[in-house]
């Protein structure tokens, strides 16, 4: 079937486009937010998504912390096509994950990673790179 599928408490929204492939699904309690407009979200197809999930596009740029109001940064994220992602794992903007990837749980993402991999940690690293036939 070309659907995809929301646990409860799946919570998606913002100002920029958010794009998510056919037979993708996501866990409960997971969060997709793509601020401001300018910024996306594109998640590939036959992607399983655990709950507790973070992608935002939007943070805060660490030099201007000390600042009442301080400056947003916006970086878009890319998940690519067969990709699973386990549970509470955050990515944050300006990744790219490469197709038939697989994310350990609790892993923060905050750098691209090629495809066939199997990343994991905080920050996530390479752990494995897979043969193409696997």
């Amino acid at each position: 079937p070309n659907s995809v599928g929301f646990h409860r408490n799946t919570y998606i929204y913002g100002n920029g486009v958010i794009q998510i492939g056919e037979n993708t699904y996501f866990g409960k309690n997971t969060f997709v937010v793509s601020n401001p407009k300018e910024s996306k979200i594109v998640i590939g197809q036959n992607c399983r998504i655990s709950h507790g999930c973070h992608f935002r596009t939007e943070d805060n740029d660490p030099s201007t912390l000390h600042l009442e109001k301080p400056v947003k940064l916006s970086n878009d994220i890319l998940i690519g096509d067969n990709c699973w992602i386990g549970a509470n794992v955050f990515v944050r903007g300006g990744v790219q994950i490469g197709n038939n990837t697989t994310i350990g749980a609790n892993s923060v993402v905050t750098k691209s990673f090629p495809e066939n991999s199997i990343i994991a940690g905080v920050p996530a690293r390479l752990i494995k790179k897979l043969d193409e036939r696997n």
